[in-house]
């Protein structure tokens, strides 16, 4: 069977065996000895051996591809670690990174680099880019959330820019 675009050109053709190719990626039902990486369906990308190859994923309620979400998964190095990235499109924009996950497990939210060991980092320009809303549902009296705030003079992601004495490093807002 074969898949089509809007210009009824045949964009993915299965074979036979049930392997799927394209021009860009190779999509395969698999099975392994090992259960835990037993893929029903899989996805890849070029392979040409260079970083920051990735397969991806799109999904749009219009008929084009310059607004909707997609799902990515990008080589990083020539040792095959990967990150998944998740992207969205605001009104009127073509799909951005959102989240990602490194090959690490850290969860990074408006950054492409970590920072620190942290789990979880946020990272943005404004108030409304870097703010985060933790809660701990506990009936211990002594239990809480733990935050750790960070900064720098830097204007854009990823700076090192070292802060002044007495310059405000953050805020925590208890409610």
């Amino acid at each position: 069977s074969n898949l089509v675009d809007s210009g009824d050109t045949n964009r993915v053709a299965a074979n036979t065996s049930g392997v799927v190719v394209t021009g860009i990626a190779t999509v395969i039902s698999t099975t392994a000895a090992d259960s835990s990486n037993a893929y029903n369906f899989v996805i890849r990308g070029d392979d040409s051996g260079t970083d920051d190859e990735s397969a991806q994923i799109f999904l749009g309620a219009i008929s084009a591809t310059t607004r909707g979400t997609a799902i990515a998964a990008q080589r990083q190095s020539s040792s095959n670690n990967h990150d998944l990235i998740f992207k969205t499109s605001a009104a009127g924009a073509v799909p951005t990174e959102r989240v990602r996950i490194d090959s690490s497990g850290r969860v990074l939210i408006g950054t492409n680099a970590n920072r620190s060991s942290s789990a979880l980092q946020l990272e943005g320009t404004t108030f409304a880019t870097s703010r985060l809303s933790l809660t701990q549902n506990s009936a211990d009296a002594n239990a809480g959330a733990t935050l750790k705030l960070s900064k720098s003079k830097g204007t854009s992601n990823g700076s090192f820019t070292a802060v002044s004495s007495g310059n405000r490093l953050g805020n925590v807002l208890f409610s």
